[in-house]
């Protein structure tokens, strides 16, 4: 379940899962933000988060106002995100997010940026966004940004974050890591495409890690085919296997032995 946070017994449901699966499933917690803003017992979710471990909680933001909102197809869901941010400080809880950049979004990076940091979030990821191929995907293929439009963004976003640092390149010379030098095109195709999970922090106090997980992202890294139009990319269809003594034949299946390979 994606949004634990929206379940109406989402306190309980935590505690449950924790026995299962444990407690490191939810450090970080991940959630869009909106059922904090709209659940009367919030203060309960997020004290019930605290006892199993949580330090920090995390969400995703898509753009500034109307913009977000476009993208997660809620009215009113950039407020209830920021007013979630502001509810987990309140309770003494730390607060991370993923900001996915965008072709719509692209040009308020630097106003995202100031307004993360007038609501005090620790920690960001900053990443283009990558869609799967899915019907909402295709519709969305618009908006992957493209290497000219994440290039202005590359320093800025390396003294905002520091994660996937080595896709936005490293300080240090033109020709070594940087999205502005030879080979950018290729960097910024693998950064865009993704090639895994957001890296994890070090342990915390209790031994549990903590920061971005690739199990908590709606618009996360992918393979690096994922630079390609998503129309191009079709699922694999493994082939069955037959049962042990069969054999498949272009007749058909038929007894595995010598007589099958006459």
């Amino acid at each position: 379940m994606h949004e634990v946070a929206a379940h109406p017994e989402a306190a309980e449901l935590l505690r449950v899962f924790a026995e299962h699966v444990g407690a490191a499933e939810f450090e970080p917690l991940s959630t869009t933000g909106a059922p904090l803003a709209v659940r009367e017992d919030w203060q309960e979710l997020l004290a019930a988060a605290a006892a199993l471990g949580t330090t920090t909680v995390w969400v995703a933001l898509h753009g500034l106002g109307v913009e977000h909102d476009r993208q997660v197809n809620r009215p009113g869901a950039y407020t209830e995100t920021c007013l979630a941010i502001q509810r987990v400080h309140a309770v003494g809880l730390r607060s991370g997010a993923n900001v996915f950049v965008t072709t719509a979004n692209a040009g308020q990076a630097e106003r995202l940026a100031e307004t993360l940091g007038r609501l005090a979030v620790e920690e960001l990821v900053w990443e283009p966004a990558a869609y799967y191929p899915t019907p909402r995907g295709r519709r969305n293929e618009r908006l992957r940004p493209r290497p000219s439009e994440l290039v202005p963004l590359a320093d800025r976003i390396r003294q905002l974050s520091p994660f996937h640092r080595d896709a936005w390149g490293q300080p240090g010379g033109a020709h070594r890591g940087r999205l502005g030098g030879p080979g950018a095109g290729r960097r910024l195709a693998i950064a865009v495409g993704g090639a895994g999970a957001a890296p994890r922090r070090p342990a915390t106090a209790a031994g549990l890690p903590s920061g971005p997980t690739s199990a908590h992202r709606c618009g996360r890294p992918v393979l690096p085919a994922a630079w390609q139009p998503a129309e191009r990319r079709r699922p694999s269809r493994a082939r069955p296997r037959p049962e042990p003594g069969w054999a498949v034949h272009r007749r058909g299946l038929v007894r595995a032995g010598p007589a099958a390979s006459r």
